[in-house]
C-alpha cells in the first residue's frame, strides 16, 4: 500500500481489497470441500481396511460432524450484503479452517500406528499434500493461512514425536521443516496477492479521477461554447449602437479639432467589432452552430481584399502593409479564413 494515502481513502482501499480476499477464499470452498471429503473417506478405508482400528471410525465421524459445518460457509453465497460484511465473513471462515485443520490434525493422534511405517508414510503423504495444495486457496489472507496449515502440520508433528524412535522424531523433523517452507513460501505469495489487489484499485482510482477531471473540462468548455454563442446578440446589439452614436458624433465635429480623436474611435470601435466576431464566430464553430464550407480557393484575392480593407488604416498610423501576390490554393472556408487573417492583421 503506498505510504502517502489519505486515511479515508486508505481505510476505502482495504475494505476493497478484504472485500476481495474474502471473496477469493470462498470461491473454492465447495469444490475443496468435495476434494477433501473423497481424500478423508479415502484414507479411512485404507485405515480401515489395513488395520480394523476402531479409532479410524471415531476419526471418520469427527470429519463427518466437521464437514456438517458447511452450511455455515455457503451462507455467505445467499447474504445479499456480503460484500459489506467482509469482515465478518473473513472471521467465519478462518474459524471454520481452524475447526478443519484441527480435525486434520487428531487424524495421526488417533490412527498413527507404530509398527506399519508404510501406512505413516500414507498419512504423512496425504496431510502435507493436503498442506501444500490448500494454501494456494487461503494464500489471500495471512490468517486463514495460519488457520489452515498450523493445527494440521503440528498435530501431525507432534503424533510422530509421541512415537519416539529415532525414525519418527526425523520425520517429525520433516514435517518441521515443511511447515517452514510451506509458511515462507505462502507469506510471498500473500504478499503478492496483496500488493496486486492495491495495485489494481489504485489504477482504478486513478482512472476514476481522471475520468472525472476529463468530464469537468469537458462541462466547463460546453458551458464556456453556449455562453458565447448565446450570448452574440447581447454583445452585437450594444456595439452596434456605439458605433451608430459614434458615426453621428464623427459626422458632427467635421472641422473640428477633436474630429481626429473621433475617427480614432471609430477605429477601435471596428477593431472590436472584427475581434468580436471572430471570436464568436470560433465559439460558434467549436459548439457546431457554424458548419464550415470548405472548398478550393485562390489565396491570392483573399490577400488582396485584406489589403484593400487594411492599406487605408495603415497608412494613416504611419506604417506600410506590403502584399505578396502568390499563385497558391488553399482547400477553407473563404468567410471564416478571412475573418481570422482580419483579427491577426488587426492585431499586429
Amino acid at each position: 500500500m503506498p505510504s502517502e494515502t489519505p486515511p479515508h481513502t486508505a481505510a476505502s482501499m482495504q475494505q476493497r481489497v478484504l472485500r476481495e480476499q474474502v471473496a477469493a477464499l470462498y470461491a473454492t470452498s465447495l469444490s475443496s470441500t468435495v476434494a477433501d471429503t473423497a481424500i478423508a473417506w479415502a484414507l479411512g478405508a485404507v485405515f480401515w481396511w489395513q488395520r480394523r482400528d476402531p479409532m479410524v471410525l471415531v476419526w471418520l465421524a469427527l470429519h463427518a460432524l466437521q464437514l456438517l459445518r458447511y452450511p455455515l460457509l455457503g451462507a455467505y453465497f445467499r447474504d445479499p450484503r456480503a460484500a459489506e460484511r467482509s469482515a465478518f465473513w473473513a472471521r467465519r471462515q478462518w474459524r471454520e479452517l481452524l475447526f478443519y485443520s484441527a480435525t486434520w490434525g487428531l487424524a495421526p493422534w488417533l490412527m498413527l500406528p507404530r509398527d506399519d511405517l508404510s501406512l505413516t508414510a500414507l498419512l504423512m503423504i496425504v496431510m502435507l499434500g493436503l498442506v501444500s495444495g490448500g494454501v494456494p486457496s487461503v494464500a489471500p489472507r495471512w490468517a486463514s493461512v495460519l488457520a489452515f496449515v498450523l493445527p494440521m502440520t503440528l498435530g501431525l508433528a507432534t503424533a510422530l514425536l509421541r512415537v519416539g524412535d529415532a525414525t519418527h522424531v526425523f520425520l517429525a523433523l520433516c514435517c518441521v521443516v515443511h511447515l517452514g517452507a510451506t509458511l515462507h513460501f505462502a507469506r510471498g505469495q500473500h504478499r503478492l496477492l496483496t500488493a496486486s489487489l492495491y495495485t489494481r484499485f489504485e489504477k482504478e482510482a486513478l482512472a476514476e479521477q481522471l475520468a472525472a477531471q476529463v468530464a469537468a473540462t469537458e462541462r466547463a468548455s460546453a458551458e464556456k461554447t453556449r455562453f458565447f454563442a448565446a450570448a452574440s446578440h447581447d454583445l452585437r446589439q450594444p456595439l452596434h449602437a456605439i458605433g451608430l452614436f459614434g458615426a453621428v458624433i464623427e459626422r458632427g465635429l467635421q472641422g473640428h479639432p477633436q474630429h481626429a480623436n473621433t475617427q480614432r474611435l471609430m477605429r477601435a470601435v471596428d477593431a472590436l467589432d472584427g475581434s468580436l466576431d471572430a471570436m464568436l464566430d470560433v465559439s460558434r464553430l467549436d459548439a457546431g452552430v457554424i458548419e464550415p464550407e470548405v472548398a478550393a480557393l485562390p489565396l491570392g484575392p483573399v490577400l488582396q481584399a485584406l489589403g484593400q480593407v487594411f492599406m487605408g488604416d495603415a497608412e494613416a498610423r504611419g506604417l506600410q502593409l506590403r502584399l505578396r501576390a502568390t499563385p497558391l490554393w488553399v482547400r477553407s472556408d473563404g468567410a471564416l479564413l478571412q475573418r481570422l487573417l482580419a483579427n491577426l492583421i488587426e492585431n499586429a
